[in-house]
């Protein structure tokens, strides 16, 4: 006997979320599977994350500079010290690339569910943007911040919905705050794409007036 077709449709729309939490899960296998992480710039953001672990008084704190922990840029450190306090380096770096590297598909996955749940199967091209040139040469910020943009609209639109929900706003504010600390391309892309889902609403609510 045969499934009706919407138990057909619901098994597969399930297999289909087993696929991809499993992959997001493998992209993690050639973090782990290493000592040592690629990309060009991560050193020197992981030292720059181990002086800011020091105190003050500490003299190799005098022959480096480094960032606030309130600018721009800062996310990795932010993330970093208290992974440090807990593991060494190597496995501190790991966990926070790992948070990356699992933020960019399901952060694509929650964007795709709010936008268009019903060809929410886009999001599996996200996969072929987690190891990248940005993540070879150790942007480690600006990666990290990608889902953050991601999560951002679509909060963003969310609350344009139901602007009363505290929770949306709380959110919201939380990780436009978290994109504030990624990297200014970041910004910028959060803030040109509120822009356009704003003038998205505009043109549809003339629209709406004039019909």
């Amino acid at each position: 006997s045969r499934l009706p077709r919407h138990d057909v449709q619901a098994l597969w729309g399930d297999w289909k979320t087993h696929l991809f939490l499993a992959l997001t899960l493998c992209n993690l296998v050639p973090l782990w599977a290493v000592t040592y992480l690629p990309g060009l710039d991560l050193p020197n953001h992981t030292l720059a994350a181990l002086l800011h672990t020091l105190p003050q008084t500490d003299i190799r704190v005098e022959y480096f500079q480094t960032q606030k922990l309130t600018s721009p840029y800062a996310l990795f450190f932010i993330l970093m010290t208290p992974m440090l306090k807990a593991f060494g380096y190597l496995t501190a770096l790991k966990v926070v690339v790992s948070l990356a590297v699992v933020g960019i598909p399901m952060s694509a996955l929650y964007f795709m569910r709010v936008f268009n749940p019903d060809n929410w199967e886009w999001a599996f091209v996200s996969f072929i943007f987690v190891y990248t040139f940005h993540f070879e040469y150790g942007f480690i910020s600006y990666v990290l911040g990608l889902p953050l943009v991601l999560c951002g609209l679509a909060l963003f639109w969310r609350l344009t919905q139901d602007r009363l929900s505290i929770r949306l706003q709380i959110a919201s504010a939380l990780v436009a705050a978290l994109v504030y600390l990624s990297h200014v391309i970041n910004i910028i892309a959060l803030c040109v794409g509120a822009g356009i889902l704003i003038a998205t609403i505009i043109v549809d609510s003339r629209q709406g007036k004039t019909d």
